[in-house]
């Protein structure tokens, strides 16, 4: 795991713009908010964090489209 000040400049502003997308919680947009954060993953591959919210988007996305019992 990275020590905050090891992260990619890139990689992290990837990840603050698809972790701002995904606070919005605008489903339209989830897949903008999923495509930044693996381009952040990309560019570190270490980058644990970028892994956890993109984790964390996908089962906000999941969530939206379960069928109400």
């Amino acid at each position: 795991m990275l020590d905050p000040g090891e992260v990619d400049r890139e990689a992290y502003e990837l990840f603050l713009r698809g972790l701002e997308i995904f606070n919005h919680r605008e489903l339209a947009r989830f897949d903008e908010a999923i495509d930044l954060l693996q381009r952040s993953i990309e560019a570190e591959p270490s980058f644990a964090l970028a892994h956890a919210v993109l984790g964390r988007v996908y089962s906000t996305q999941a969530g939206y489209f379960r069928v109400p019992s």
